[in-house]
């Protein structure tokens, strides 16, 4: 014992200190005084960093490489409104075809969000625009309002007028009238031979102003035959088959009065009689 205190000095006693404390629990020690950027990434094992080591929003736009999140990185669902920054997603970074309806929200898509000239004619689907969504006063269109029908038949050689149909013509709305029927000669009937109609308005006589509208049909052929027989504007009448609307509703009652004859015999019928109207607003 003697011997060994003889030999210890204080360089002794302090190197013998530094090799304990290095071999042991000083390690942790010079750890936690790591200098700045003494760890890089040959320090880091693979895997070494994963989700749970990353502080929450640690991972911002500066810290992704340009291009680096593909369509392969993202979970179905994933990127919410909350997530995309202010223009982030500009048009070059959508792919054609990838927004579909199913992707926009009801009523997201604004008037303030097409561009001018946006919506042409074949982004229009067939049938999609109808008159409730024009404003009729900017601008005037004419429709058929109303179909009325006789199919007949009518014995033409009587000379008397049969009943079309009726109806309303709505106040300010001016009307214009189609009327025709389809007249069948027999082979008894022989030629020359014809017939004639008269359109009639709200009276089945046919005199004055009642009279709106006129046609005839001619054969010289002989046998069976049917022609049609469009009514045109009485001549010399004013309006003829047309009314201007007032300033309020009007009740409208149509007739067709007809007459025909064969140069010997009988046999002219009238068929499918029929008055259109479309209505101008």
């Amino acid at each position: 014992m003697k011997q060994i205190r003889e030999r210890l000095t204080y360089a002794n006693v302090l190197s013998s200190i530094v090799v304990v404390l290095v071999l042991g629990g000083a390690t942790a020690f010079a750890a936690a005084q790591l200098g700045k950027n003494t760890v890089g990434t040959k320090q880091l094992k693979k895997n070494a960093v994963t989700a749970a080591k990353i502080k929450k929003a640690a991972v911002n736009g500066a810290k992704l490489a340009d291009g680096s999140v593909t369509g392969a990185k993202l979970a179905d669902g994933a990127v919410s409104e909350g997530k995309l920054g202010t223009d982030a997603v500009t048009e070059a970074k959508i792919k054609n075809g990838a927004v579909t309806g199913g992707k926009l929200a009801d009523n997201s898509v604004s008037s303030g969000k097409l561009q001018n000239g946006a919506v042409t004619g074949e982004k229009i689907a067939q049938g999609s625009i109808t008159g409730e969504d024009i404003a009729p006063g900017s601008t005037p269109f004419g429709e058929v309002v109303a179909q009325l029908r006789n199919a007949g038949p009518v014995n033409m050689m009587t000379g008397s007028a049969t009943l079309i149909g009726t109806d309303v013509q709505p106040a300010n709305e001016d009307d214009i009238f189609f009327a025709g029927l389809d007249v069948t000669f027999q082979a008894s009937c022989t030629t020359p031979r014809s017939a004639i109609a008269y359109l009639l308005l709200d009276n089945p006589i046919p005199a004055g102003e009642n009279i709106i509208g006129i046609g005839q049909a001619n054969d010289s052929i002989g046998g069976t035959l049917t022609k049609r027989l469009d009514i045109g504007p009485f001549p010399g009448l004013g309006a003829g088959m047309q009314k201007m609307g007032a300033g309020y509703p009007q009740n409208r009652t149509f007739y067709i009065y007809t007459g025909a004859s064969c140069n010997s015999g009988t046999g002219i019928a009238g068929t499918n009689l029929g008055v259109d109207i479309v209505g101008v607003e």
